[in-house]
């Protein structure tokens, strides 16, 4: 698996741009899953003051929660790293981590954080089912024993799709920023379900919300 093509995608023109275009635009109209009124209220819902943010991204998210008391940020993408860093304020975020999801997690963060966030982080990584359950797995060595992973993917399932979807999902997926079309609910509730004791997913227009609190193994 390789993790390049979808991280080289962002850089600091198209994250100049990454608010407006996806959590205004594509979040609305193409994917019908709203940021002010869907996913912002879910994320502040199971955020923890001991926070792990993976794929840090433009950092709208933290940015707009202010009960983060020790924040860190993990991105294999550098210049994500710095925009997320600069937009939030080097004053709240406690660490900035480079690191490939693909890979087991350094000791030092091991049972550190209350809640962890994958927001719009799955369907960007080039791998098959295979290889995003690893990445699941690894995020997990994060959360301590009554921890929460929570976050947000865009579905594979072109009937959940509407045509701006549909053609977004065809242009993201041929530059390599996207590969999700075997992607689906029922697939991650099942990866979910063999590292965590409770899952909760639901799907709001092609946008794929979960919940997985109680990790059944740390440090795997």
């Amino acid at each position: 698996m390789d993790s390049q093509p979808g991280i080289k995608a962002y850089n600091s023109v198209s994250l100049s741009l990454y608010n407006w275009w996806v959590l205004s635009v594509a979040n609305r109209f193409a994917w019908r899953c709203s940021t002010s009124e869907v996913q912002l209220p879910f994320y502040r819902q199971h955020l923890s003051s001991r926070h792990l943010e993976i794929g840090a991204g433009t950092g709208y998210y933290p940015r707009h929660c202010m009960n983060i008391s020790q924040l860190t940020l993990l991105d294999l993408n550098t210049e994500c790293l710095f925009q997320a860093l600069r937009r939030i304020g080097p004053a709240r975020v406690k660490a900035t981590v480079r690191h490939d999801i693909f890979l087991p997690f350094p000791e030092h963060l091991h049972q550190r954080y209350n809640s962890v966030a994958l927001y719009y982080v799955l369907h960007c990584l080039n791998g098959s089912a295979e290889d995003k359950f690893t990445a699941l797995k690894n995020a997990t060595q994060a959360l301590t024993a009554d921890g929460i992973m929570f976050g947000a993917t865009i579905s594979g399932e072109l009937q959940r799709h509407n045509l701006f979807g549909r053609i977004l999902m065809k242009v993201m997926n041929r530059k390599g920023i996207f590969t999700n079309y075997h992607d689906s609910a029922a697939l991650l509730e099942s990866q979910l379900g063999q590292l965590f004791r409770e899952v909760t997913v639901t799907e709001v227009g092609a946008v794929i919300m979960f919940t997985a609190r109680y990790p059944l193994q740390t440090n795997v």
